[in-house]
């Protein structure tokens, strides 16, 4: 049932009579809806809604990444009755209120929506009680409101899960398993102990609205680029290569899905990007050691600009990495040829290339006496 719609239900009752006609009306009315997310599938987060919030869902919550405005205060579930205290809260002064983000770069995945029993979690913790006077009223004037641009893994993986999945006002409770709160992670909060589960309670203050790629003017749409790139190569500084290939994939579909150029500097501008963007690809996966993927992003990078030595000389390397020892020597090669500027590093390369297929030579020589020496 929808919220504030009214169902009857005609029941017919049995009096031990062939006649019998009694019949009972039942009417129900939904005036309130307790919605629990299981987010991950199995568990592993719960995102219990304690107060409504402001706006309509989807339309209205942060689901792409974007800048978002919120405040969160965490404690340990060492108990499945006995919660811990709060011991980080961005709405107080104080060292309640110190705030450490942590740093994380783990992969994102879409959340699911499946409805599970809000008193429990995979685990058998239960989560606490809904506190509905948290935040204080006039939360949203309190100096240090959080602010965070969300897939850069500046919160703990579940808490910006279920805040992607809010509107703006609402308070949520989130319990989280150690995977999707702080395991690994370097700057935990003081009294949290990153091996057990944790609850959250958010609220979202409000986000930056990217707006709709199409209906923007052209200036909108660049200046939206320029900063969804930028944005992307701090990640990369940052070595967090998962989520700075986030970034760039976005802005790559943003600009494939254009069709309403009107001038051919508009095309030109958009392939440059294109290129740029698919070269940044190709660098992230290289340094997430995800040699094949490196090579197909070269690929695509060398269709939309065929002299670029920099991206055939990365090529060869990944080539190299991956095991075609015969084809990174001919991307190397080429590499040099197109630009004579990196021969230096093109011959360390191809040097590299060459211990390393004789590495493999061996290894498979080594494989195969074994084999027929134990035949």
């Amino acid at each position: 049932m929808l919220q504030s719609v009214s169902t009857v239900c005609l029941l017919k009752l049995t009096c031990g009579t062939s006649d019998c006609t009694c019949v009972c009306n039942f009417v129900w009315c939904c005036t309130c809806c307790n919605q629990v997310r299981d987010m991950t599938g199995d568990g592993q987060v719960l995102k219990k809604r304690i107060r409504e919030g402001t706006g309509e869902f989807p339309v209205d919550c942060p689901l792409h990444d974007t800048r978002i405005r919120c405040h969160y205060r965490v404690r340990q579930l060492t108990h499945p009755t006995k919660p811990g205290p709060w011991v980080l809260d961005t709405t107080q002064q104080g060292d309640l209120g110190v705030c450490s983000l942590p740093d994380r770069d783990n992969s994102h995945t879409e959340p699911s929506v499946n409805s599970v029993d809000p008193s429990t979690s995979s685990s058998g913790n239960v989560t606490s009680s809904d506190d509905a006077s948290w935040p204080n009223p006039g939360v949203e004037g309190i100096e240090g409101i959080i602010e965070v641009d969300t897939g850069c893994g500046e919160l703990p993986e579940g808490l910006e899960m279920c805040l992607k999945l809010m509107v703006p006002n609402e308070v949520a409770s989130v319990v989280c398993q150690p995977k999707y709160a702080y395991q690994d992670l370097s700057n935990t909060p003081s009294g949290i102990n990153p091996a057990q589960p944790v609850e959250f309670q958010c609220i979202l203050l409000g986000f930056e609205r990217e707006g709709y790629w199409q209906h923007m003017s052209w200036e909108e749409r660049w200046s939206l680029a320029e900063n969804i790139k930028e944005k992307g190569k701090q990640l990369y500084q940052q070595k967090k290569y998962g989520y700075a290939s986030n970034r760039y994939t976005h802005l790559l579909r943003l600009i494939e899905s254009t069709r309403d150029f009107e001038e051919q500097e508009q095309i030109d501008k958009a392939d440059a990007y294109k290129a740029t963007l698919l070269s940044n690809l190709a660098l992230v996966t290289y340094h997430q050691e995800e040699f094949a993927r490196c090579v197909g992003w070269c690929d695509k990078a060398l269709q939309e600009d065929p002299g670029n030595a920099k991206v055939m000389f990365r090529k060869g390397k990944a080539l190299s990495m991956k095991g075609d020892y015969d084809e990174a020597e001919e991307a190397l090669t080429a590499a040099a040829d197109m630009d004579s500027s990196i021969a230096a590093d093109v011959k360390a390369a191809l040097a590299a290339n060459k211990l390393l297929a004789k590495a493999a030579t061996s290894k498979q020589k080594q494989q195969f006496s074994n084999f027929f020496g134990k035949s």
